[in-house]
């Protein structure tokens, strides 16, 4: 504030305190802000008026322009005047608006509002109502001011009557404020009820030309969405029904019932349109609640109902849980056409200013859009209002509980080509895991509805269900390389090139004690402990009565000193009987013994061999359907999830 304006109400300030006149008619001042910019003041209500001995409140704000501009003063104390707003407490007072001048002080606005109480100027009024009561009914103008002043302002009441009857409601159990304020025109409510359904009829429409139709304007309020039954595809919503048209047999002077503009009054009095949800799907027929109607003098009848509806909704589930819906709310006339009632919107779409949030379905819009159908029974239009429902199912709860689960259980299935054979449970595992998510999907299918389109979930539960069955048949194929024995015949030459030579070492699978340095052919080196000859028995029977004789090798060869199964004879047998006089001077029983329990560990090398060469086929193709599965487990994850809209 500047300067002189502080300086300016502060002067004033002391001059009303100090001021006998201010102190004679009872007017006081006092600071709400120390920095004077908002004042609080108070008058007493004049003598001989209707005012007087209460206390009125005021409100003064001192603006930054003062004393150029007048302060803002009004009535915190409900009274009832000409001048006065009886809800806001503003006032029509000259020197408060135009005629204000820079010498005028506050005392002189306090003493002006205490002569405005007693010399109310009805021609120049601030609330039209009372000034008209002032004008036409002076003397109730006078029992509801005193009545006000009674209630409000503390002022005493001279009738006893008044004061016995108001008691008797307060021991009642009403609110002594409320029935003193409504007091005066309760009786005029009950004659005017009393005349306006005199000769009336709730039966017929309410039109002056039967010729002419009757707009109804519909607003809907969506208050709650109680449940999204997918199953059944019915809605269930919580709505507030606005309904608003005009009576023309249900209006009045206000005037002559002292200024009455507004009554409630029950529902079931008045005509109601025959308004109904098109698309209901509950068995219950029932209308909305039968409410109070707020009747204007103009004839203007408003009604609000809430209702609960059950309505049909086609849901569409191919995108769940990432899926949107669109419930359509279709109201219209039962019985009336077009030419008799027609149906506005009174916004163009549904409120939802007291929507309160549901924690499965997000509202993003409801618009309303009006339609005009011509039936094939009748030439008469019939129009209708459909508030579409937009929905955006919120996909946190599914996503942690369903897909994020079955993605996890997913990824068990390339893990069970890297679980050992030998473990045993490699075919258990792809089948718990198979079982897990049939247990899913029977929870997602036990919520859909029956429909030709599969969700995507389900898609997902389907596609993973069919990699898992076939990792778990690739499994069972594998095992059976893995536990070829010796009656297998050995891996082909292209297997070992293929698979051993080259895809091991491209998936890095090596052997207990091997490196990529040490390939695994080197394990299988041509045996130089016998002859072509000695293949040639090798494949034979190995008893030494079945085997025919042949001579013996000069020497015996070098053994192999790589292979697992080496044996050392020292000193060579065959050289120890050339040192005693040749081969024909060992003992034959013994020469035939050792070359048979040689020829056992040759086979039995060899046996072990192929079985080795066999267990390593199956790791690498282990290790290769694992990644290959890794792969499409991943792929299909973000296949299926990028469908998503």
């Amino acid at each position: 504030m500047a300067n002189i304006a502080v300086q300016r109400i502060k002067r004033e300030f002391k001059e009303v305190l100090k001021s006998e006149e201010t102190s004679k008619n009872q007017i006081k001042v006092d600071l709400v802000d120390e920095n004077f910019t908002e004042l609080k003041g108070e008058i007493a209500g004049p003598p001989d008026t209707p005012y007087e001995g209460g206390r009125y409140q005021l409100e003064i704000k001192i603006p930054e322009t003062y004393p150029f501009n007048p302060p803002k003063v009004r009535f915190i104390t409900k009274i009832w005047h000409p001048n006065i707003s009886s809800v806001t407490g503003a006032i029509c007072l000259d020197i408060l608006k135009d005629q204000w001048a820079a010498a005028m002080t506050l005392r002189t606005v306090l003493l002006s509002l205490q002569a405005l109480l007693a010399a109310a100027e009805p021609d120049d009024p601030q609330d039209a109502v009372v000034a008209n009561q002032y004008k036409q009914n002076p003397e109730m103008f006078k029992q509801t001011a005193r009545l006000w002043s009674h209630v409000y302002a503390g002022a005493p009441v001279s009738s006893p009557d008044y004061t016995r009857k108001i008691d008797k409601l307060c021991a009642m159990g009403f609110d002594k404020v409320k029935e003193v304020a409504h007091c005066a025109q309760g009786r005029f409510a009950h004659k005017l009820l009393n005349d306006l359904m005199e000769n009336y009829s709730s039966a017929l429409r309410p039109v002056d030309d039967t010729d002419k139709s009757l707009n109804v304007t519909l607003q809907v309020t969506l208050s709650q969405i109680k449940d999204m039954d997918e199953r059944n595809q019915v809605l269930i919503a919580y709505l507030w029904i606005r309904q608003t048209w005009h009576d023309a047999h249900l209006k009045w002077n206000k005037e002559e019932y002292d200024g009455l503009e507004v009554i409630r009054i029950p529902s079931s009095l008045v005509w109601r349109p025959d308004l109904v949800l098109y698309n209901k799907a509950d068995d219950d027929f029932s209308g909305p609640v039968d409410t109070n109607v707020v009747l204007r003098y103009n004839g203007e009848i408003t009604w609000d109902a809430p209702a609960i509806t059950k309505s049909s909704c086609v849901v569409d589930v191919s995108y769940f849980p990432f899926d949107s819906q669109q419930c359509n709310l279709t109201f219209g006339s039962w019985t009336y056409n077009g030419n008799q009632v027609d149906i506005t919107m009174g916004m163009d779409s549904g409120d939802l200013s007291d929507f309160v949030e549901n924690v499965e379905w997000e509202c993003h819009g409801m618009p309303a859009t009006k339609n005009v159908i011509m039936y094939g029974c009748c030439s008469d239009p019939y129009p209708d209002i459909t508030y579409t429902l937009l929905l955006q199912r919120r996909s946190s709860f599914y996503i942690f509980n369903l897909l994020l689960p079955c993605f996890l259980i997913s990824f068990l299935a390339p893990l069970g080509f890297y679980l050992p054979a030998d473990s045993g449970e490699k075919v258990s595992l792809g089948v718990t895991v198979l079982l897990a998510l049939t247990v899913f999907q029977m929870m997602v299918a036990e919520s859909m509805p029956p429909s030709e389109s599969v969700p995507l979930i389900g898609k997902y539960y389907i596609a993973t269900m069919t990699m898992i069955t076939a990792s778990t048949a690739l499994t069972i194929f594998i095992m059976n390389i893995h536990f070829c024995g010796a009656e297998a015949k050995p891996v082909p030459y292209w297997a070992k090139v293929l698979i051993i030579d080259y895809m091991s070492k491209i998936f890095f699978v090596y052997e207990v004690g091997e490196s990529c340095a040490s390939p695994f052919g080197q394990m299988e080196e041509s045996e130089s402990f016998h002859s072509p000859n000695q293949h040639q028995n090798h494949n034979q029977n190995l008893h030494p009565k079945e085997k025919p004789k042949a001579p013996p090798p000069p020497c015996c060869p070098d053994d192999d000193k790589s292979a697992a199964f080496s044996l050392t004879f020292a000193p060579c047998v065959y050289c120890s009987c050339r040192g005693t006089g040749g081969i024909l001077g060992c003992d034959p029983k013994l020469v035939r013994n050792v070359e048979y329990i040689a020829n056992c560990f040759r086979e039995q090398k060899a046996t072990c061999l192929k079985v080795a060469e066999w267990k390593k086929v199956a790791k690498v193709m282990d290790r290769i359907f694992m990644w290959i599965f890794f792969i499409m487990v991943f792929l299909m994850s973000i296949l299926i999830i990028g469908k998503a809209p």
